[in-house]
This record gives structure tokens, C-alpha cells and sequence, in this order.
């Protein structure tokens, strides 16, 4: 675990840290037993998602998924952490640590009430009730899936944080400045797919559900803290990873005695 200072706020320092086997494992599974629970039916969370134990990281990435993903580790985190957002995820780059071999999806843009995903994109534009393309940077944005009747079985709906979302003139210049590979019409996903920057995923009515084991979502994930919190919870981690350390220097002598006992 890493935490990573990627710039100031005017609440303190947004920061982004990875994350290990243990949490996004338990992601994973209060992932798939809200699909169960909530959403067994719904072609748009049938995707590739799951936890793999040789890496430690969650393979596989939605809009559907990234927004259950979001929300679980909000919840976790009572709100203090998140998925990162578009600007989160270009500072990342800026500072090298995202890798060219995935795709990460990061939130949407409706560009008209057209095709493709044609009722999800009116069903947006008629909520928000702002001119086109409106830009959602951040899962955040979104509030839980709605069980609908159409190719994914789900709808979206925006959530109240407004913090990301982008509408009419400045939703347009958010995607020509972070986005050269655009779209014109209906709804498409905003991701990095291998070093490329796309606003334009989405070209028929079941790509906002593809997905596979190249995808990451919950790799990093995002706060806001105080400089001196910060600093606290670097120490924290620190000490946690030298008592790991520890441990395993302990078991690998105590190996190497009994292993040498037994010669002796």
C-alpha cells in the first residue's frame, strides 16, 4: 500500500493509494453479491469482473461495474474513499504510475438523446435538464443502477455530487481537453485504454457492459486530507509494512533453523 500526493484542494491534499489483495478481494465479493442480490438479471453486469489472487488486483471494467465499485468502497470508507476521477487519473499518468497494458474506465458522456444507448442517454439528459455533452469525469457522479428494460437491463442515474459533471460549452472543452478520441451521439464510457484516452467507447447498445480481463477498477482509489494527516497515515503505513517485514524475516530464519536442526 502507496499513498500518493497528487494536489492541493481547498480542504488539504487530494491523494491517491493503492490497494492490496485483502480489500479488493472483499470489493469483489460485496460486488457480486450485490449483482445477485439486486441485478441477477441484468446483461449489463454479465461482464468479466473478478478478483485474481496471483496479482492481488480486480480484473474487468464497466460503467455498471466501476459504479458498484465505487459505491463499495465508498462505503467502506464512510465516503472518505473513492475510484479516482478523470483529473485523478491524469495526474496519475503525469507522475508514471499507470501502466499501458489495461484499460480503466473513469464515468461517461451523454452526447445526444440518439443512439448508441439511445434510452439511457434521454433518460439522462431529461434528468440533468442541461445542454449536451454532459460529462460524468467521476463514478461519484452516479448514483446505484436502475433495473430497466433494455439491452443491459439497467439504467443509469446521476447521484447529488455535481463535483465532475460538466454540461453544455464546458462539458465540451473538459472532453477536448482530456479526450482526443471523441464521439458525436448517445452515451459512451470515458477510459484509458492502454496509453490512449477515449470518450467514444460505447458504439452500439452493449458496449457500456463489455469487459475483460485487461480492465482494472479499484487499483487506486482517491482521498482529501490535511498535509499532516497525510504524513500520520504515510508513518502508518510504514510501520505496518515493517511489521509485515518483520514477520516474514521471523518465519524464514525459524524455517532455516529447524531446517538446520534436523542436520545437526
Amino acid at each position: 500500500m502507496e499513498l500518493i500526493p497528487l494536489f492541493r484542494t481547498e480542504k488539504g491534499i487530494r491523494y491517491a493509494r493503492t490497494t492490496d489483495s485483502e480489500e479488493n478481494k472483499a470489493v469483489a465479493d460485496a460486488v457480486h453479491t450485490r449483482i445477485v442480490g439486486e441485478f441477477p438479471n441484468a446483461a449489463g453486469l454479465r461482464g468479466y469482473f473478478k478478483h485474481n489472487p496471483g496479482t492481488g488486483v480486480n480484473q474487468g471494467s464497466t460503467t455498471f461495474h466501476g459504479i458498484l465499485v465505487n459505491q463499495e468502497w465508498m462505503r467502506r470508507s464512510g465516503g472518505k474513499l473513492w475510484v479516482p476521477s478523470v483529473t485523478e487519473y491524469k495526474v496519475l499518468e503525469k507522475l508514471g504510475r499507470l501502466t499501458n497494458d489495461v484499460y480503466r474506465d473513469m464515468g461517461n458522456v451523454v452526447y445526444s438523446a440518439d443512439s448508441p444507448n439511445k434510452e439511457i442517454a434521454q433518460s439522462l439528459i431529461e434528468q440533468s435538464g442541461k445542454e449536451t455533452p454532459i460529462v460524468v469525469a467521476s463514478f461519484k457522479g452516479f448514483g446505484s443502477p436502475i433495473v430497466a428494460k433494455n439491452s443491459y437491463g439497467l439504467n443509469l442515474q446521476f447521484s447529488n455530487d455535481t463535483s465532475e459533471r460538466f454540461s453544455g460549452k464546458e462539458g465540451q472543452e473538459f472532453l477536448e481537453a482530456n479526450f482526443p478520441n471523441r464521439a458525436k451521439s448517445g452515451v459512451h464510457r470515458l477510459n484509458r485504454n492502454w496509453s490512449l484516452w477515449n470518450a467514444y467507447w460505447g458504439w452500439n447498445d452493449s458496449y457500456l457492459g463489455n469487459s475483460n480481463d485487461g480492465g482494472r477498477v479499484g487499483d487506486f482509489v482517491c482521498g482529501e486530507a490535511t498535509a499532516e494527516d497525510l504524513e500520520q497515515m504515510a508513518w502508518d503505513i510504514d510501520n505496518v509494512q515493517i511489521e509485515i517485514l518483520r514477520k516474514t524475516q521471523q518465519n524464514r530464519m525459524d524455517n532455516f533453523r529447524r531446517s538446520l536442526d534436523a542436520l545437526r
